[in-house]
């Protein structure tokens, strides 16, 4: 998996990583507000940890490389934490110290962020920092949170916690149609078909029973008011719940139509 943005590829971790992720993880000044310090156990325990994640959620931290170069200085990515006493979904970033002051967290996060939004059923995440952490506020801000909340960690010490929800992703960052599209997308919800080969894929993808058309059940979950509806360059991306149809805005043909993955 790999998402690229301007400047940026992230892309899933692997143990060639390791020096370079040493050099960001072992630094005490990137890592002050971490319970502990980062040894070379720690660092080959944190690629195996997040290559598990891979495996059972679909998403964790990814290490964050240089197009320019290939030069891997960091990661961010996705991951499931404990905020205050619930289990919440939160991007988190660490960006080796020579590289920072250049935009590359907020530009990993919020490619982060559009993806999570388009790949799973979250409707919010968050970020969550130290009180004294003000280039991670900062950070968390510029890519579309606000405060929410804060609160008393183990340590007695003040954590804030930053969010940003779906809707108010659509609205700034996401969605380039008007109500009016989306209006006269629906109304000709009837155009929505695939191949005999799509069928079949949406047929295993959905886990659906034989007797059921699956272009019929898409159009349902399209049509479903709960669904949200947003529309990227060339395509409509419908999510309801767990489920994602994407559809060609020219063609009306379906593209994709999957099960995202539940973190939990």
């Amino acid at each position: 998996m790999t998402i690229e943005t301007k400047r940026l590829l992230l892309r899933e971790m692997t143990e060639e990583d390791f020096n370079a992720l040493y050099q960001v993880l072992a630094d005490s000044d990137i890592m002050q507000h971490y319970p502990y310090v980062f040894d070379e156990g720690r660092v080959r325990n944190w690629i195996t940890r997040n290559r598990e994640r891979y495996q059972i959620f679909g998403f964790g931290l990814w290490a964050v490389v240089l197009k320019q170069t290939g030069e891997m200085i960091g990661d961010c990515g996705l991951t499931m934490q404990k905020i205050g006493e619930t289990i919440k979904p939160e991007i988190g970033y660490h960006i080796r110290k020579d590289q920072q002051r250049k935009g590359y967290a907020k530009e990993a996060a919020a490619a982060v962020r559009d993806w999570t939004f388009m790949n799973t059923p979250f409707g919010i995440i968050y970020s969550y920092m130290k009180s004294t952490n003000i280039p991670s506020m900062q950070t968390a801000a510029s890519w579309g949170c606000h405060k929410v909340e804060e609160f008393k960690d183990e340590e007695n010490e003040i954590t804030n916690v930053f969010a940003i929800t779906r809707n108010e992703w659509q609205k700034a960052y996401a969605d380039v149609s008007t109500e009016k599209e989306k209006e006269a997308f629906l109304a000709d919800v009837d155009r929505i078909h695939t191949t005999e080969l799509g069928g079949g894929r949406i047929q295993k993808n959905l886990r659906l029973l034989d007797d059921i058309d699956p272009v019929a059940f898409c159009k349902s979950v399209i049509m479903d008011p709960v669904c949200h509806v947003l529309r990227r360059g060339k395509n409509w991306y419908c999510t309801k719940e767990n489920i994602q149809i994407t559809v060609n805005a020219y063609s009306y043909t379906i593209i994709t139509a999957k099960l995202l993955k539940l973190g939990i």
